[in-house]
């Protein structure tokens, strides 16, 4: 009889799950605060060994650049929406009819339709461009690159591009039930396209750990392999989460398209229905900004991703917000509208950052970040909350005129403001009203936003400003980011609101 006896066997398992994943744990440790007085076991002592992907060098210059307050506006506010303008303005070719009449108007012939290629490769082609750079970006932030050894950053991206753009032209060419005339057919395919980068870093990284212990494990130990495989080390976990968090902005990013799109195909509303999109709309954002923002604060401890995170839901919160203006039909429904944003910015923020406010967090929900560190945290959230404000209603403003008198004006029928013909003169939205209204919205946002900063530095000693800038210093890549995160929600609301009709 053989009795199997316990054995006690060392098994060198390492805990890392790719070449740089214990390098990524550390680096989201001293992300969260923590750090080497030796700089050995800094980002910058990591990346001098070649453990981290290098810095960009485009990515420091713009860090730079965020020096002062009118540098960071033309920078992170007004950079991105130039970008966007000249992508919608360019002019879309088109093929008329001209045996139906004039072909712009409906009501004479059949409408002009656009073509196809311009469209995938132009338009939808950019607007996919934007978005595999953001997720690049959202990678290069958490210190890991995405695609196989064997590639380049180029490389990868080019082709995951152009994957799109053939399924684009299958999409078309195929005519399957007119799916490609459907604005929500070409954001699943786009994020299709970003959940690539995820499934093929998880496959990598996978992969890299596998061969590892398969080359440095004796046979001996290799029969033990299969029981401690399910011990998953915790940068694999994070790694897990970091995922999670990206289908997370996907989900919100199609649920916006969607109400979009519902809030277009039923028009004319009243200012009921107006009012049960907007507050839909602000319930849905803050449920998925929340759950993003916990999971990367309590499981990724990434300070730089959860910047990135609360600025990308903001974006689309304020930007959706602002697409409904353009049918609002009387000045009452613009004070309405805006008078509890800015008396809640006025009230709310202070309150939050009282310090019976934090101690009631901490008895009721154990709260365990510092009071200092609170405070920072909401100037911090205010702060973006600024730049979402100002970027999405300069990019509003700029769309509604160009849309409605440039050359691409037929393809945006919802800033034609042609009110249907049966409504009352007196209810109808124009294109005055809704630049006066917003111009006037926008004034009370700024009026509400210096109230907001005075009170805080008068009651707390605090510039909401001035510590949240030093967060573009200490990480150079977050300003690139934000970047591509306003240029990828501002394209997304006027991919929703175009109107697709091919030869």
């Amino acid at each position: 009889m053989v009795n199997l006896r316990q054995a006690n066997v060392t098994l060198r398992l390492s805990r890392a799950w790719s070449e740089a994943d214990s390098v990524v744990t550390e680096h989201s440790r001293l992300l969260a605060g923590g750090g080497d007085p030796t700089g050995e076991a800094t980002p910058a002592g990591l990346r001098h060994r070649g453990e981290l992907p290098p810095r960009s060098s485009l990515a420091l210059r713009l860090a730079g650049w965020t020096d002062t307050s009118w540098k960071r506006f033309l920078l992170l506010q007004l950079l991105p929406v130039l970008v966007v303008v000249f992508w919608f303005s360019v002019p879309i070719p088109v093929d008329l009819w001209p045996d139906r009449g004039d072909a712009d108007d409906p009501s004479i012939g059949r409408p002009a339709k656009m073509n196809f290629w311009f469209f995938l490769l132009f338009y939808y082609g950019g607007y996919n461009a934007v978005a595999l750079w953001l997720v690049n970006q959202i990678f290069r932030v958490y210190a890991l690159n995405w695609w196989p050894s064997s590639m380049t950053a180029w490389s990868a991206n080019v082709m995951t591009w152009l994957s799109t753009l053939v399924v684009g032209a299958i999409i078309y060419y195929c005519a399957l039930q007119n799916l490609e005339k459907f604005t929500l057919t070409w954001v699943l395919l786009t994020l299709t396209t970003l959940l690539l980068p995820v499934l093929v870093s998880l496959g990598v990284l996978r992969s890299q750990n596998r061969n590892r212990h398969r080359h440095t494990l004796t046979e001996f130990q290799k029969i033990f392999l299969a029981e401690a495989e399910w011990r998953t080390p915790s940068s694999y976990r994070r790694f897990l989460w970091f995922a999670v968090t990206l289908s997370i902005t996907y989900l919100a990013l199609l649920a916006g398209e969607y109400l979009a799109h519902l809030f277009l195909s039923t028009l004319p509303h009243t200012w009921l229905d107006g009012l049960i999109y907007v507050y839909s709309w602000v319930i849905t954002v803050f449920v998925f900004g929340y759950v993003a923002e916990w999971i990367i604060e309590a499981k990724i401890h990434s300070w730089p991703l959860t910047m990135i995170y609360r600025y990308y839901f903001t974006l689309i919160y304020f930007i959706f917000y602002r697409s409904l203006f353009a049918r609002l039909r009387s000045l009452d429904q613009f004070v309405l509208v805006q008078l509890g944003s800015s008396l809640w910015v006025v009230c709310i923020y202070p309150i939050r950052m009282s310090r019976w406010v934090h101690s009631l967090l901490v008895y009721l929900f154990g709260l365990e970040r510092p009071y200092e560190d609170y405070v920072k945290h909401i100037s911090r959230t205010f702060f973006l909350r600024n730049y979402a404000e100002n970027t999405t209603m300069v990019a509003f403003l700029a769309s509604v005129v160009i849309l409605h008198f440039g050359p691409n004006a037929r393809f945006y029928p919802y800033f034609s403001f042609r009110p249907p013909v049966d409504d009352h003169p007196e209810h109808q939205y124009t294109l005055a009203l809704t630049l006066w209204a917003s111009l006037a919205v926008w004034a009370s946002e700024l009026a509400a936003s210096f109230c907001t900063r005075w009170i805080v530095w008068l009651c707390y000693g605090h510039a909401i400003g001035r510590e949240a800038a030093k967060d573009f210093q200490r990480y150079p890549e977050l300003a690139l980011a934000m970047i591509f995160v306003a240029i990828h929600v501002l394209q997304d609301m006027l991919l929703a609101l175009i109107q697709l009709d091919f030869t």
